[in-house]
């Protein structure tokens, strides 16, 4: 198994991104992918958007973005 992983954060954005790739006892790729993700704060507001990449052994493969929102009042948050 080989991982990375990277973190940025500059005030209210945080920025991520990750590399994964397994293999089997022969050496043949079972899992791999990468991901990348922001998440924007300012206020009580939060933004974010990420990308998955991912080719599995016998599910194929896949893209998929997620987005997300959050809102905070006091010590409670919103999703």
């Amino acid at each position: 198994t080989i991982e990375g992983v990277v973190n940025y954060d500059a005030e209210g954005l945080h920025i991520g991104g990750g590399y994964s790739k397994t293999e089997d006892v022969a050496g043949n790729d079972v899992v791999k992918g990468f991901s990348i993700g922001a998440f924007y704060i300012t206020g009580p507001i939060g933004l974010g958007l990420a990308y998955e990449n991912s080719d599995r052994a016998g599910l194929g493969k896949r893209d998929q973005v997620t987005a997300t929102a959050m809102y905070t009042v006091g010590a409670n948050e919103f999703h």
